[in-house]
């Protein structure tokens, strides 16, 4: 049974990946209208999944065109395409600004805060990043180590660790 585990994470991963992926492209239509107070409570939802994929993203110090596809792939998923595309690069350098800010480090603290109260949203954000951070050649050494640090501070058993960096390793083979 362990051995089909693995294969089925995969597969998780790669729909996820492809998802987002196949989401970032240009939207030939504008967002669909939503009252401002349900768009600030969904960003406010959102916004630490997609701070932790900005983090996994900018850990080597670039963000490829690929990867901002990635990132607002996630922002119109998780937001079922309520934000605008102002709206999404605002985030995107509000996450910018705030690991300059702040440091890597500390950001993680934040947002581990933030997801280790519920184990199906930590869980979620672990899959989210390693989905968008396997979109470009793989998941790197840096985009890793910002993934087990994560997985670290929310809890996250070595074992789960391994098998969700296993089958994203598998996937870039």
């Amino acid at each position: 049974m362990g051995k089909h585990v693995p294969a089925m994470a995969n597969k998780r991963i790669e729909h996820l990946r492809d998802k987002l992926l196949a989401r970032g492209q240009p939207m030939p239509t504008a967002p669909r209208n939503v009252a401002s107070s349900e768009l600030s409570a969904l960003s406010a939802r959102i916004r630490p999944f997609a701070e932790v994929m900005y983090l996994v993203l900018a850990a080597d110090e670039v963000l490829t065109e690929r990867e901002r596809d990635v990132l607002r792939g996630a922002l119109r998923s998780l937001s079922d395409g309520a934000l605008s595309s102002t709206a999404m690069d605002e985030m995107l350098e509000d996450f910018r600004r705030a690991r300059a800010r702040d440091g890597i480090e500390l950001r993680l603290d934040f947002l581990a805060s933030a997801l280790c109260v519920d184990r199906t949203d930590a869980r979620l954000a672990l899959r989210l990043a390693t989905a968008a951070a396997d979109a470009d050649h793989g998941v790197g050494p840096e985009e890793e180590a910002v993934i087990r640090a994560l997985g670290e501070r929310l809890g996250v058993s070595r074992s789960e660790m391994l098998e969700l960096l296993d089958g994203a390793q598998r996937l870039a083979q």
